[in-house]
């Protein structure tokens, strides 16, 4: 394929296309959507995110890579697909240090998980690769001319998946056959296609970072601020509210230059309502839904309401946090070994305990170093 500048329809079309591609993978994969159609087992060999993941972006690659060679003049805008890798080194070679060990040492230990075929050894190179074209994804002309319109579009579904499954809980995971019928973690909480009322917080306050701008305030995104603080509500995720709190009081703050006198008094008093608008009139409504009916959603809702502790003196997760510990002693330096935090009835909740129980000391180090990249 030949690039000529006399001829920009060519350049265009392409870009077009990519960028269609690209907004296909994602609302897949942003939203954990592949994780869901694999639990389906509707498309048979291809239901492996793994599988639809490399049909999709190795072609990109390879057009990518094609027309950085032939570009002999510059033609091609900068920075492009490729530039991006060279931009984020040192976050891919902590990522790529933590895959290494989770294969070696992590996948020789005795605690490894190798009776699935693999998978669990799998899922931090996979998550490299899907890193990695995403960093790619972002440098293409289509992505950084319409990203904004693109995470738009993956919110949407998210947020979408999670209120519809507030007033139908089991939605998704009701549409899976019985041998997968466990894909959510909690089927009764609103998790939408992503399985998991924690991720789906993650992902939804994520995009709504990305999505928002911060040089002056717009009614449109104070209303998508108010759809994610909804949904997030949903899942019931009390991490989730408190990343939301953080989330709106730093988009406020970074509105500040715009927001003196009159409009700062309207804006802390539009704010106070809506917070004892949820209090009062949002919570209460929930309350009547049947995904808040169980004991532990009305458990939630009155930390919410403020008649029960935030978190119980007596708390399940602080005694998870103390057996983990305890596991942690049992092989300080190298670990159990990958994946042997899935052979565990209950995770840790803790994404540091988990890496230094899996592959030790390195492990956590490595992820220490990933955080500390980004």
């Amino acid at each position: 394929m030949t690039l000529r500048s006399d001829r920009p329809e060519r350049l265009h079309a392409l870009d077009a296309l990519i960028g269609v591609w690209l907004t296909l993978i994602y609302v897949v994969y942003l939203t954990h959507a592949d994780m869901w159609i694999a639990a389906t087992a509707w498309l048979g060999w291809f239901e492996q995110p793994t599988r639809i993941f490399l049909m999709g972006a190795l072609p990109l690659a390879a057009i990518w890579t094609a027309c950085r060679l032939a570009d002999r003049a510059g033609r091609i805008p900068r920075p492009g697909p490729l530039d991006m890798l060279e931009a984020n080194r040192p976050v891919l070679l902590a990522f790529a240090c933590l895959c290494a060990i989770s294969l070696l040492p992590g996948a020789v230990l005795p605690g490894a998980v190798v009776d699935d075929g693999g998978t669990q050894l799998m899922v931090l190179p996979y998550a490299f690769v899907v890193f990695t074209f995403g960093l790619m994804f972002g440098g293409a002309v289509a992505v950084r001319r319409h990203w904004r319109r693109i995470l738009l579009m993956t919110w949407l579904v998210t947020v979408t998946s999670v209120l519809v499954e507030l007033f139908r809980p089991r939605t998704f995971s009701g549409l899976l056959p019985a041998v997968n019928a466990d894909w959510a973690t909690d089927a009764d909480r609103p998790a939408g296609l992503m399985g998991d009322a924690n991720t789906a917080a993650f992902i939804m306050l994520g995009l709504t970072l990305l999505i928002l701008r911060y040089d002056r305030l717009r009614w449109p995104e104070v209303g998508l601020l108010a759809m994610t603080l909804l949904a997030v509500l949903a899942t019931q995720s009390r991490g989730g509210l408190l990343l939301t709190a953080m989330v709106v009081a730093g988009y406020l703050y970074h509105c500040r230059a715009v927001i003196r006198g009159p409009a700062l008094t309207a804006a802390l008093l539009g704010g106070l309502a809506a917070v004892a608008g949820v209090v009062l009139v949002v919570l209460p409504l929930l309350a009547n839904l049947a995904a808040f009916s169980d004991w532990e959603g009305q458990r939630r809702l009155e930390m919410l309401t403020f008649q029960g502790a935030f978190v119980e003196r007596d708390e399940s997760r602080l005694g998870l946090a103390s057996s983990y510990l305890a596991a942690i002693e049992e092989a300080v330096w190298l670990g159990h070994g990958t994946g042997y935090m899935r052979t565990r009835p209950i995770g840790s909740h803790n994404m540091y305990l988990r890496q230094w129980v899996d592959n030790g000391v390195p492990g956590l180090l490595a992820y220490l170093a990933l955080l500390g990249a980004g």
